[in-house]
């Protein structure tokens, strides 16, 4: 399915986001999730066991159905590390994916004003189940027309990365197009968190080029 459809006008906010640094990971959390999460929930590093922080956090609000999560990120919707955190979420989340069809890294908060935003259908590039779109815009905007025009009922929470490098210091953080993507979340009233992991330089042609990578890698013995 394909169409065009325009950014929806976004409900009143005054969230402001929090950032923290954790070794060498970076999450960003909108208050509306922090102030729910227990001081003894300490930050997770491998995707499982964030996957499991978030889902406990999200346990907080009964519920008969798996938590659903909106993902995005600003790298692509065919990085490698976007289809990580997808597959970190599904035992535990109904997950879809809205996510910019070419990279719009450095973006920030940027939001399409003029023209046409194209949005493709794309379930095939997730195991099944998992609802996609590759949209022709900004995470900003990739959130926007999700909460506004694709999902059925709005989802538990919004979750943008995994990011190919850093976010931290304040120039990194307002330029990402990645913790904009999780702020757009925040703006619709809905949880919201900002993955992103600092990648060696030498690692990243090797994920700039991989589009297609088998989802469960025999162990490193």
């Amino acid at each position: 399915m394909c169409g065009n459809v325009s950014p929806q006008p976004l409900p009143p906010y005054s969230p402001v986001p929090v950032a923290s640094n954790w070794r060498t990971s970076t999450s960003h959390f909108v208050p509306s999730l922090a102030q729910r999460a227990p001081s003894s929930i300490t930050p997770a590093g491998p995707a499982r066991q964030t996957s499991q922080t978030i889902y406990a956090l999200l346990a907080l609000r009964p519920t008969l159905m798996k938590p659903h999560a909106l993902v995005t990120n600003d790298d692509g919707i065919d990085s490698i590390f976007l289809h990580r955190l997808v597959d970190a979420l599904l035992p535990d989340f109904t997950v879809s994916v809205a996510a910019p069809a070419f990279e719009q890294s450095w973006i920030g908060r940027a939001v399409t004003r003029h023209g046409e935003i194209e949005v493709i259908h794309s379930p095939s590039l997730f195991p099944t189940g998992v609802e996609a779109w590759a949209i022709s815009g900004t995470p900003s905007d990739c959130v926007n027309i999700a909460l506004g025009n694709l999902l059925s009922q709005a989802p538990d929470i919004v979750l943008s990365g995994i990011n190919i490098g850093f976010n931290t210091t304040e120039t990194l953080i307002l330029s990402s197009g990645t913790v904009a993507g999780a702020i757009e979340g925040a703006l619709w009233n809905l949880p919201a968190i900002a993955f992103s992991n600092a990648c060696r330089t030498i690692c990243l042609p090797t994920f700039n080029k991989t589009r297609a990578i088998p989802r469960a890698p025999s162990p490193i013995l």
